[in-house]
């Protein structure tokens, strides 16, 4: 199971399993104590998030889990010794996640914390962080005398020369996700034999590079909402679109670009359209917008995200629509 599927679904009963079976820490496993919410001692925390967000990103990615007390056993090897349950949980998790930013030079792309509480009344538990192997690497430990670290079996290692030079110098990938949707409104056809106007929120969505490398042999798997449609007629209004279609079931679309369609770093390439299509008013506008996607392409790692936008987000782009067709009738009329 890959680190990010196994951040997902780590639970509380394998937490404790840890101590139980006493598991070995591994390449991609490190249990870690806290001095939180000691404040006293935090630089502590900092400094070993420092080095684990730079061993990790700077290897094969990993978790962390905070709140397991680890020792060598008879065979050198550190296992999970003891539960030490995090107070104020909510607030660690806070305080890493502002801090993660400045932990590391360069910052890395898609770290994330989860919180498994033994009480969620209690704000008490255990605090997993899911750092991915970086294509920005070398990443600097700045909380942790300024140096580089590499993961090697059950330890963080300060690099040397040659292994700095060696992340700096092998072939860089992209990096890719969808770029933030926005929706606007135009205007739909009048409905037979009704005077009142029907409207569409619309928005295009597009992939973006944030690698060094440029993106190409791409691939794109969404699925959505079965209130809203792909437009048939693309960006253009005359059927063209960036990527090529495949087949594929209802509320679902596939794209594989062709030779010729690359994405080079620090771009985006638009691909289609989306719409929320003929409503009059805004109770008509009932579900909120969520769109799952997958990623690939070559020499780049696969990217699962999700975009969500809640109804009452799409109400108020049409509410302000609205408002300033109201202000340009009125300006004209007074005018």
């Amino acid at each position: 199971m890959e680190s990010r599927e196994y951040f997902e679904t780590l639970s509380l009963e394998e937490i404790r399993s840890f101590v139980d079976n006493e598991v070995e820490e591994s390449l991609y496993l490190e249990f870690k104590t806290v001095n939180h919410p000691n404040k006293e001692h935090q630089q502590h925390d900092y400094k070993n998030l420092s080095k684990c967000l730079s061993g990790f990103a700077n290897s094969n990615g990993g978790l962390i889990v905070w709140g397991i007390y680890a020792k060598q056993n008879d065979k050198g090897n550190d296992v999970a010794k003891e539960l030490r349950p995090i107070s104020e949980l909510t607030k660690l998790s806070n305080k890493f996640k502002k801090y993660e930013n400045q932990a590391v030079t360069p910052t890395i792309i898609g770290v994330e914390h989860k919180k498994v509480f033994e009480s969620e009344t209690d704000d008490k538990g255990y605090l997993v962080t899911y750092i991915p192997a970086s294509t920005l690497s070398p990443h600097m430990a700045n909380s942790a005398g300024n140096y580089y670290y590499k993961r090697s079996g059950d330890n963080f290692y300060r690099c040397e020369h040659f292994d700095i030079m060696d992340m700096v110098t092998r072939e860089s990938r992209s990096i890719l996700h969808l770029a933030p949707i926005e929706f606007y409104v135009t205007n739909a056809n009048r409905f037979a034999g009704n005077s009142q106007r029907s409207y569409n929120l619309e928005a295009i969505f597009a992939i973006r590079n944030t690698g060094r490398a440029t993106a190409k042999n791409i691939r794109l798997e969404l699925n959505y909402g079965p209130r809203f449609i792909i437009m048939i007629h693309g960006l253009d209004g005359n059927g063209i679109k960036a990527m090529k279609e495949i087949p594929s079931a209802t509320h679902s679309k596939v794209y594989h670009s062709e030779s010729h369609v690359f994405i080079h770093p620090d771009s985006e390439l638009e691909v289609d359209k989306i719409q929320y299509s003929n409503f009059q008013n805004e109770g008509q506008i009932t579900e909120g917008f969520i769109l799952k996607y997958k990623l690939q392409a070559e020499n780049s790692m696969p990217v699962k995200g999700e975009i969500q936008i809640t109804n009452v987000e799409l109400k108020k782009v049409f509410n302000n629509y609205i408002m300033l067709l109201s202000k340009s009738k009125n300006d004209y009329m007074n005018g």
